[in-house]
């Protein structure tokens, strides 16, 4: 088996970046349809395109979150979701990805 050229290997990593966008853009579809948006699928789609370009920018700008940051805003998300939880709201969402803690951990990887 021949080597990976560069040209493939930036393909493949866009391919990747794609899916994971697709990814976020269905799960924050089901956000909207819970929070009865009258359009799910276009405030998805704004809401990661916005989420996305300030992350790039802010990263662009030097800005960093640390781990203690990220753990922080990680417990909030979480005690966020066990109350949602209890009201019966959310918890389609977060046991598509296996419970609060792996949307968590999945999201650290986003971010």
């Amino acid at each position: 088996m021949g080597r990976k050229s560069n040209s493939e290997t930036q393909l493949g990593e866009m391919n990747m970046l794609i899916l994971g966008i697709l990814h976020d853009i269905e799960w924050q579809t089901e956000v909207f349809k819970l929070a009865n948006s009258d359009n799910p699928e276009d405030d998805a789609f704004k809401f990661i395109c916005k989420f996305k370009t300030l992350y790039y920018v802010a990263k662009e700008a030097g800005y960093l979150a640390s781990d203690k940051e990220l753990d922080k805003a990680i417990a909030f998300n979480i005690e966020t979701y066990e109350q949602m939880k209890k009201d019966g709201e959310v918890d389609a969402l977060y046991e598509s990805y296996g419970g609060a803690q792996n949307y968590e951990d999945a999201m650290r990887e986003v971010t």
